[in-house]
């Protein structure tokens, strides 16, 4: 009775997963997703209002235009920015082309293996004193 349930129940579950629905049919035929239709189209739409704006945000209220100045403006009050103009802006940084950098270099296999041994080495003595310090302050 119990597996008879299951296997009934299995074929709406089956259709209701399956690809068969006009929806998905449509979109299979013509190669044309409705969602990503809508997704190009307001992309789209993004970019014209975008160029109408002139590089300025797009849709935006006297409300949002206020509140981005004064955050600014805080921003520059409280990083000492002259005005919040620059801080809107990035920095520009000037490196200096004099300074000598060494440039990338690989150990040998040896060298790795000295320095590995020398990190043991210093990794015992530093449990070595740590233990005996620790000895020393039970016996107190």
């Amino acid at each position: 009775m119990f597996r008879q349930a299951l296997t009934v129940a299995r074929v709406p579950t089956a259709r209701l997963l399956s690809t068969s629905s006009p929806m998905a049919q449509v979109a299979q035929k013509t190669g044309d997703d409705p969602v990503q239709q809508l997704f190009v189209q307001k992309i789209r739409e993004y970019g014209q209002k975008s160029k109408a704006a002139g590089g300025k945000m797009v849709d935006v209220t006297g409300e949002v235009e206020k509140s981005l100045r004064d955050e600014l403006s805080r921003v520059a009050r409280t990083f000492g920015i002259a005005s919040a103009q620059e801080a809107s802006s990035l920095p520009a940084f000037k490196f200096d082309s004099t300074v000598d950098v060494e440039p990338f270099r690989a150990f040998t296999d040896d060298e790795i293996q000295k320095r590995d041994a020398e990190d043991q080495k210093a990794a015992k003595a530093a449990a070595a004193k740590a233990s005996a310090k620790a000895k020393a302050l039970s016996a107190h």
